[in-house]
């Protein structure tokens, strides 16, 4: 588990998690020279933000230059992608049969946006943070 240093806050931000723990709960231990503090129960969510997540079929990367590039998995299909605001709107959508593809994003205002990845019989979505 990594280290955590910081001051008062409601967020925390971990790197470099392995999305497999996504979803799982979790509780904070702060520990000074003589108590143990513990936090609130949360349930651990996965934020696209400077790391990258993975399916089965493709990989996502945001570049924090305004870029979101998306490359598939060798044995996968087509892949179709939409880029979905925190509203439900559908920002950005397209579908691509190259080996990589780049969505443009730097146009956007900050904020949580989902991404959303299919394939034949596959899917996932994952949160972005713009910010």
């Amino acid at each position: 588990m990594p280290q955590i240093s910081g001051s008062d806050t409601n967020t925390l931000s971990l790197n470099n998690i392995p999305s497999s723990f996504s979803g799982n709960y979790f509780r904070v231990l702060i520990s000074n020279t003589n108590d143990n503090i513990y936090s609130k129960v949360a349930q651990l969510s996965q934020t696209l933000s400077n790391s990258n997540f993975s399916l089965d079929f493709a990989d996502a990367f945001y570049d924090r230059n305004g870029s979101i590039i998306i490359e598939k998995n060798a044995t996968a299909g087509d892949i179709k992608f939409r880029l979905i605001d925190i509203n439900g709107r559908v920002l950005k959508s397209s579908q691509f049969s190259n080996d990589k593809f780049i969505v443009s994003v730097g146009s956007l205002d900050n904020g949580v946006y989902f991404l959303e990845l299919k394939s034949e019989d596959k899917s996932g979505i994952k949160k972005l943070l713009i910010d």
